[in-house]
């Protein structure tokens, strides 16, 4: 017994590390692709270590690492010899001492209770007080262990104070006596501030303000110890100076109350809400470790759904896979999804429900085909004092496998478009599961899906209402953008564009009608593809759904006039045929113009009509050159005017054929306007291109 007390008072004065904590591991929040090389738009952090069994009670996020090898005993001391000096004549010689071992004093008080106490300490060197080193103070049922006890050190040297954390690994501080500041663990609190050191008779005299927990309720013996300069040391094992009994109502340990429902059953895909309960007689901020395990059995984590709410930072968990760390670290109510194989935690959908005694925790869980089954289900707790109730079982789920999702129809599934205008396609993804079950959308315009690089793949995320685009490199996403939210999303191949696209989810299907405008480089025939995986990881796709053909852009041409030349008198109405062209189809045409003016340095007091092929209007440019006046309708009686001139609506035609536009015109002037005036054209196309204004004829007005 001598030399284990021996062994393990050496071992609680080791300089001691920190427990450490698992960080939070980050969700891949968007999806790799399917198809090689695929983007992926988030890397999951590599989680890190935590408790490998449940049957060793993790202690929440912790990780209690083993105890460090003790150093040799420090039997069969030799005394040290001390070289002093004195001076004997005019001669200085080496006077040889011996080294005095330290020696502890007494506790004061030696006994009594309470909750809250000063207690002072004394320890003391023959050698004087400046060769102490190390200053103990226990307050704990025997000295053998420094895990969960009162353990307290005063360092001479820098004048702090120290107290071992509940593990045993690490200290807590520095504190300075009669500064402000705590030293805290769960089973005592040392006031610094109202804590003290003086000096006192070859050592030091140190006052501990010490207030312990409800943890530690209960007679607890009162140990000191030291060490000097030299490693000399007090004793092989700590001295007992006295017993001290801490008052409180005492710990309670907290339990397990029920998982609602305590049986049911979902499927994979599907969002689950399930209600867990934790007690504590004590009170919720007791409570610092509330788990619950969806799995076969309580013996492992290993592929098993380990769901974890950490009430002091109010954040929720998951365990990874290997059930060696921690997924996610966020607050419920936060719109974050923490993921393992087996399932999603859906923060958002997720609540924490306070009362008097502890947590209800409302967990949103879709479950994933590899959960598929029959499942246990169990509660843990752990709080403060580190009493524990679990694993207990509390019930049974069963997950069924999900129903794979599939893709719907694109429409139009043929057709055309030219580079640089947008073009409208609507798609669709169902899940017997419903929308929610939905994960990634993809539309792709493709030569084939052999890359992701070079190509439009576009994917709709129904989960958060987002819309992405593939770069060039197939390296990542463009985006996210926003259904119906200003914005575009663009690659070498094409533009989104966000404000014009818009998406609906009801019941199983999602749909979204994309607006997206092809650019030159890719030109030519192309095949539409739909492909859809649902968060079981269940897919369909790439399947073709048509075709598609994206025409170059050619610019626009203005036409012919016909008269070209002539008169009309004041109020006489003229008819004047124009043409305009464009190789992509006149329904490529966006504005085509036809001036009867002197010259066109202002479009200022001219007569100025304007046909508009996109929705067949007709227009005329005010007296100022600032605004245009209509529109009315060719052939539809009605008419335009301004200061020099009429045109009659109803009697103007239109004809819309092949490549061609053509206007003929139904024109009368008014007086203000006599004179020889030219005749112009001009023309723009969807894409902005544009040609003239060409003068084509000349007209005199008597």
């Amino acid at each position: 017994m001598k030399a284990r007390s021996c062994v393990c008072v050496i071992v609680l004065v080791l300089m001691l590390t920190a427990v450490a904590f698992p960080e939070a591991g980050v969700l891949a929040g968007e999806p790799d692709s399917p198809m090689p090389p695929v983007p992926s738009m988030a890397s999951p952090a590599v989680p890190s270590a935590m408790p490998p069994s449940l049957g060793a009670l993790w202690r929440a996020a912790e990780e209690v690492g083993g105890w460090p090898e003790p150093p040799p005993e420090l039997s069969h001391q030799w005394p040290r010899m001390r070289q002093d000096e004195t001076v004997r004549g005019d001669k200085r010689k080496p006077v040889l001492s011996v080294n005095h071992a330290p020696h502890v004093g007494y506790a004061s008080p030696d006994h009594g209770s309470g909750g809250s106490v000063a207690i002072s300490t004394y320890w003391y060197d023959e050698d004087g007080a400046q060769d102490l080193d190390w200053c103990f103070f226990l307050v704990a049922p025997n000295p053998y262990n420094a895990a969960d006890i009162v353990f307290l050190h005063y360092n001479p040297e820098d004048n702090t104070m120290w107290l071992v954390n509940d593990a045993g690994t690490g200290w807590h501080g520095p504190g300075t006596p009669g500064s402000a500041g705590y030293l805290e663990n769960s089973k005592v609190t040392v006031n610094c501030g109202l804590s003290g050191v003086e000096p006192y008779s070859n050592g030091y005299l140190v006052t501990w303000q010490l207030s312990f927990s409800h943890c530690y309720v209960g007679m607890q013996n009162m140990y000191l110890y030291c060490k000097d300069q030299a490693g000399l040391t007090s004793g092989a094992i700590a001295t007992q100076v006295g017993t001290w009994t801490i008052t409180g109502s005492g710990n309670t340990a907290p339990s397990v109350s029920w998982v609602d429902p305590s049986s049911g059953a979902s499927s994979a895909g599907t969002v689950t809400h399930i209600t867990t309960q934790w007690w504590d007689d004590d009170g919720p901020d007791d409570l610092v470790a509330c788990m619950f395990l969806i799995g076969p059995s309580a013996s492992s984590a290993v592929n098993a759904i380990l769901l974890y709410y950490d009430p002091i930072g109010n954040l929720l968990w998951l365990g990874n896979d290997a059930g060696t760390g921690w997924l996610g670290g966020y607050a419920p109510g936060s719109d974050n999804v923490i993921s393992n194989s087996r399932a999603d935690l859906l923060c958002l959908s997720s609540q924490i429900f306070t009362f008097s005694f502890g947590y209800h925790v409302e967990w949103a869980i879709r479950f994933k085909t590899p959960a598929a089954g029959a499942q246990n289900t169990y509660l843990y707790a752990r709080d403060s004092c580190g009493a524990t109730d679990g694993w207990d079982l509390m019930g049974t789920w069963t997950v069924a496998p999900s129903a794979a999702p599939q893709v719907g129809a694109v429409s139009p599934n043929s057709g055309s478009s030219i580079s640089g205008r947008l073009a409208y396609f609507t798609t669709s993804w169902t899940d017997a599961n419903g929308w929610e079950d939905l994960d990634w959308c993809f539309f792709l315009v493709a030569p084939n899906t052999s890359s992701a690089a070079n190509i439009v793949f576009l994917h709709y995320n129904p989960e958060d209402n987002t819309l992405w685009l593939v770069k060039d490199d197939a390296s990542g996403w463009e985006g996210p953008g926003t259904p119906g939210t200003a914005g575009t999303l663009s690659n070498g191949k094409a533009t989104l564009n966000c404000g014009l696209t818009t998406a609906s989810r009801s019941g199983n299907t999602a749909e979204v009608t994309w607006a997206i405008s092809f650019k030159a480089a890719y030109v030519g025939t192309k095949n539409l593809y739909l492909y859809v995986k649902d968060h079981a990881d269940l897919s369909e796709g790439n399947v073709l759904k048509g075709t598609w053909t994206i025409q170059a852009s050619q610019a626009p041409h203005v036409g012919t006039v016909s008269p070209t030349s002539g008169s009309s008198t004041v109020g006489e109405v003229v008819s004047f045929t124009t043409t305009w062209t464009d190789g992509n189809g006149w329904q490529d045409l966006d504005e085509c113009f036809f001036a009867v003016a002197p010259n066109l340095s202002s479009p200022a007091n001219i007569v100025f009509p304007q046909y508009h092929p996109q929705d067949n209007t007709l227009w005329l440019v005010n007296d100022a050159g600032t605004g245009l006046l209509g529109p009315k309708t060719p052939g539809v009686a009605g008419t335009l005017s301004n200061s020099q001139g009429t045109l009659y609506c109803g009697q103007t035609t239109v004809v819309q054929s092949g490549n061609t536009v053509q206007v003929t015109w139904a024109l009368s002037f008014k007086t203000a306007y006599k004179g020889t005036k030219n005749l112009y054209l001009y023309v723009s196309d969807l894409g902005g291109a544009t040609e003239g204004p060409t003068q084509k004829g000349t007209w005199t007005i008597n």
